[in-house]
């Protein structure tokens, strides 16, 4: 019977050590990409019948996770409460809820300051976030132009300590666009922004791009004479090197109405209509007091910009010798973002997905129709 010993002893060890290794992906967690993304709920989303909130929701892009194409990821800023005046804590499927096609995600939400500890096949780094600052520098910007010239260097410098991963840019406009950075580091946009005074600071263009920056803005919005944030943006928008996963943001600072000259394209409402995931829009506006008669198309409310993106707005001293851009309301959503990831069943098809927020009795909604993941 000895011949059959050694057998028996070798099928043992192999059952030993397979029972052994099982044990070990056990205590290492499951093998499934996505198990720490919890199931679909069930139900649905709380019915929104205050509202107040839905203004607040950013606009924001829909992403597939680098390797792993059904972890759709959401970079989005954080949302403050007008009731408390307090930014809200985004709680899975409590104060927060993201529906696709009409079904009810099982979401994972991380905050900011928590991104840069998740294992890199989850997300590859901390919450990155594209910053870029448009600027009127008409003839009335003049006595501005040099405090909010600083005032930006010092909020890049806060924003470079803040956790996130940030990229900065500007672009100059009056009529049309006359000046602009691409996307770079806090010392490339501060040595732009100090090459001047006064508001020759956001005039002429830098960076290895700086030529066809320069040659596209010769042609750009042809027509509009009169000072227009959206053109500004739209140009960084078009011409800018975003990073596909990050949050755009972009603080227009003005002292005059949006002036389309009858021009849909470059108006408050054409830019809303068209501007799906394309980021928010923060305004600080110099101009006095906001109680006027607006008209469309021709002298509109730079707010409007804010209001449709999910921005913020903020008023300033004439001379903006009060501006701190560490204080404002955009300060606090960048500071307070997250990253939202659900598991979708279907990542190359189209979707309508709708983000909903709630807490006490402050509420809100925003549809995402006819998109893509990116």
């Amino acid at each position: 019977m000895g011949k059959f010993l050694l057998p028996k002893l070798l099928l043992a060890i192999i059952v030993a050590l397979s029972f052994s290794l099982s044990a070990c992906d056990d205590d290492n967690g499951s093998s499934e990409p996505n198990d720490d993304i919890p199931a679909d709920p069930g139900g649905s989303a709380p019915t929104v019948t205050v509202g107040n909130l839905s203004k607040s929701i950013p606009n924001v892009a829909f992403n597939k996770s680098t390797g792993d194409p059904k972890r759709i990821q959401i970079n989005m800023g954080g949302i403050k409460d007008p009731v408390t005046d307090t930014f809200i804590e985004l709680i899975p499927n409590e104060t927060i809820f993201v529906t696709e096609d009409d079904v009810l995600q099982g979401i994972k939400v991380t905050k900011a300051s928590e991104t840069s500890s998740l294992s890199s096949d989850r997300t590859s780094a901390v919450l990155a976030a594209d910053v870029v600052f448009t600027v009127d520098n008409s003839g009335s910007m003049s006595q501005e132009a040099d405090s909010i010239a600083a005032r930006i260097i010092d909020f890049v410098e806060f924003l470079n300590n803040s956790g996130l991963d940030i990229l900065v840019g500007c672009v100059g406009y009056s009529g049309s666009v006359n000046g602009a950075i691409n996307l770079t580091d806090k010392i490339s946009l501060e040595n732009y922004l100090n090459r001047s005074f006064g508001t020759s600071r956001t005039r002429g263009f830098s960076g290895p791009d700086s030529l066809v920056l320069d040659t596209t803005a010769d042609n750009y919005a042809s027509g509009i004479y009169g000072e227009n944030g959206v053109v500004g943006i739209t140009f960084a928008d078009t011409m800018f090197d975003w990073r596909s996963s990050s949050q755009r943001v972009y603080i227009n600072f003005t002292d005059e109405p949006t002036q389309p000259n009858g021009q849909y394209w470059y108006s408050s409402q054409g830019l809303c209509d068209r501007w799906t995931g394309r980021g928010t829009i923060h305004t600080v506006w110099s101009g006095g007091d906001t109680n006027r008669t607006w008209t469309p198309l021709f002298s509109e409310n730079p707010y409007d910009l804010s209001a449709c993106t999910g921005g913020t707005w903020d008023s300033v001293a004439s001379n903006a010798s009060d501006l701190d851009l560490t204080t404002i309301p955009v300060t606090g959503v960048l500071s307070e973002s997250v990253l939202i990831e659900y598991e979708t069943e279907s990542p190359d098809s189209m979707h309508t997905v709708k983000i909903t927020v709630k807490k006490g009795s402050s509420d809100g909604e925003k549809l995402f129709e006819g998109i893509f993941y990116r």
